[in-house]
C-alpha cells in the first residue's frame, strides 16, 4: 500500500534494514517477516513514488558495496 512504502522509504532514498521483522507492520503484513536484513530501494519516476524494491538476504550473508551502488541506481 501507499501508506507502506511511505513508512519505509519516506524520504525516497535507499536505507538498509537490520532485521525485516521491523517493518513488518509498515507494510502491512500480519505474519512476521524472517530475521533477515533488507534493502529498500524507491522506484521513482519524476519524483513520484511508484513502488519499492526490497533485497533480502540472511544476516551472515553481506550486502557487497556494488550491488548496493547497482540498487540505488536503480531508483530512479
Amino acid at each position: 500500500s501507499t501508506r507502506g512504502i511511505t513508512a519505509l522509504a519516506p524520504d525516497g532514498i535507499p536505507r538498509v534494514v537490520d532485521h525485516l521483522s521491523e517493518i513488518t507492520g509498515a507494510i502491512g503484513l500480519d505474519t512476521p517477516l524472517a530475521d533477515e536484513w533488507g534493502f529498500v530501494v524507491p522506484l521513482l519516476a519524476r519524483e513520484r513514488l511508484l513502488g519499492l524494491l526490497l533485497v533480502s538476504a540472511p544476516a551472515s550473508v553481506p550486502l557487497p558495496r556494488r550491488d548496493r551502488v547497482t540498487l540505488e541506481r536503480l531508483s530512479t
